[in-house]
């Protein structure tokens, strides 16, 4: 999305640790990222992958509000409480472990995807963001097993 020579990418990248810094990622259920890893926070933005702008709405004073759907792949430093992130994280996902780990907190930095949904109110006379919030969207895995669950019984029932 562009309006004028803003460009809503390049925004996103240059501000995420502002816009996710209030954001409460600790209870929010994400494909991959194990309930064990505690108080999640980005660390390293290694690629935005996905970027979708809808309900854009025209606001007083020339500003624009509008909706974005953010996918990223990023490092989260995470901590794992009395026990090795071994049992609990598949290890293709860790990208390090800090060995100056407590002996209850073992601190490590893992590799998930993000979901995100930002409000954005963009100034059209100054060419700026204005306001902004975002909010992780979390991933819905028991609908996701009930889905499973129903094609199962499908599949079944066909048999």
């Amino acid at each position: 999305m562009r309006y004028g020579e803003f460009k809503l990418e390049n925004w996103v990248l240059e501000n995420i640790d502002e816009l996710l810094r209030d954001s409460e990622l600790d209870t929010v259920s994400w494909t991959a990222l194990p309930y064990w890893a505690e108080n999640p926070r980005l660390v390293d933005l290694e690629e935005l992958i996905g970027i979708e702008v809808h309900h854009e709405r025209p606001l007083e004073n020339d500003r624009v509000e509008f909706f974005c759907d953010l996918s990223l792949i990023g490092i989260f430093q995470c901590s794992i409480l009395f026990g090795s992130w071994k049992s609990v994280i598949h290890s293709r996902q860790i990208e390090w472990v800090d060995e100056e780990s407590s002996d209850m907190w073992t601190e490590i930095g893992l590799r998930s995807v993000g979901t995100f949904l930002a409000r954005i109110v963009f100034d059209l006379n100054t060419a700026t963001v204005v306001e902004h919030d975002v909010v992780a969207i979390p991933h819905d895995i028991y609908s996701a097993l009930d889905s499973l669950e129903n094609l199962k019984a499908e599949f079944e029932g066909d048999g």
